[in-house]
């Protein structure tokens, strides 16, 4: 192939350690995202904080690779460029691919770009100063403002008494902004991967940077869907399975029977059933003679049962 990269230091650089960061990006990705989904609402800087800065390593990280990959090296190290990567600027990198490889990014994705530049250069540290206390929020209103504007005008409220709940719609829009961003730099890594007969664009299929760049999957909503239709055929026939095993259950309080299925769709939520889980099988178990070695023998069980 005529722009084959042949082997040698720059031929390793690019289709190995590049390989490995673009796993590591698309992982930041998934972390962004996910906690998007399980964002019940938007009133906690925490949680907006934590969104934000996963997307923007995640996109930073992305479009480094993507620079790297567009540079011809020729074998040789170029201390200049290498000391231009030293940046967190997403607008920066994504004008510097621009001048090297046709890309467009629409109204809201260049927004967000903006957004993730000022939270990583500014609000990121903006709560370890004397100064933070003169303003009541940081990155939250500027995502909030975000929110807004993709919504069209839907006022999204964010304030102690007066919440909007996040929802699928909400989740959607947000995923397809980062699946324009995202995918706009994996399209142009997987063609100069196979122009250059390089394979920095493969990764481990059950990573979550798999699910992101190459499922394209911008939001669980479709995951969390067949999260509960596993629990539903569970609980349908759930009898048929362990009608010969002898294990007692625990004595969970079927009133909470919705909780426990949020609990186990996301281990983050209502876990005080931790607690509560010692505290039932104490009672429930108070007449055994050695409780420790009991408990002991239900979690060996239950590992080979669910072949964990």
């Amino acid at each position: 192939m005529k722009n084959e990269l042949s082997l040698g230091p720059e031929f390793i650089w690019k289709n190995f350690h590049l390989g490995t960061e673009l796993e590591i990006a698309g992982n930041f990705l998934y972390d962004g995202l996910y906690t998007f989904d399980q964002m019940n609402h938007f009133y906690f800087e925490t949680e907006i904080f934590n969104c934000l800065y996963h997307l923007s390593v995640g996109i930073e990280r992305l479009q480094k690779i993507t620079l790297i990959l567009l540079t011809d090296f020729k074998g040789a190290v170029n201390l200049e460029f290498e000391k231009s990567l030293i940046s967190h600027s997403t607008q920066h990198f994504h004008q510097r691919i621009s001048q090297l490889e046709k890309i467009s990014l629409g109204k809201y994705e260049n927004k967000l770009l903006t957004i993730l530049t000022n939270f990583y250069n500014k609000n990121r540290y903006g709560r370890f100063n004397f100064k933070s206390s003169d303003s009541a929020y940081h990155e939250k209103n500027d995502f909030i403002q975000f929110l807004n504007d993709l919504m069209k005008g839907e006022e999204i409220k964010a304030d102690f008494n007066d919440i909007t709940q996040n929802n699928n719609y909400i989740k959607a829009e947000f995923g397809q902004i980062i699946k324009g961003i995202t995918i706009s730099y994996y399209k142009i890594i997987e063609n100069i991967c196979r122009e250059k007969n390089i394979y920095t664009y493969e990764m481990n299929q059950e990573s979550k940077a798999f699910q992101v760049l190459v499922c394209e999957n911008f939001d669980f909503i479709n995951s969390n869907h067949v999260k509960r239709e596993i629990l539903y055929y569970l609980m349908k026939n759930g009898a048929k399975f362990l009608e010969d095993i002898q294990m007692e259950d625990i004595d969970f309080d079927e009133d909470e029977r919705s909780q426990l299925i949020k609990y186990v769709l996301n281990q983050c939520k209502n876990t005080y059933y931790i607690d509560s889980y010692k505290c039932i099988i104490d009672d429930q178990f108070c007449e055994s003679k050695n409780l420790e070695n009991l408990i002991k023998d239900r979690e060996v069980f239950l590992d080979q049962l669910f072949n964990l």
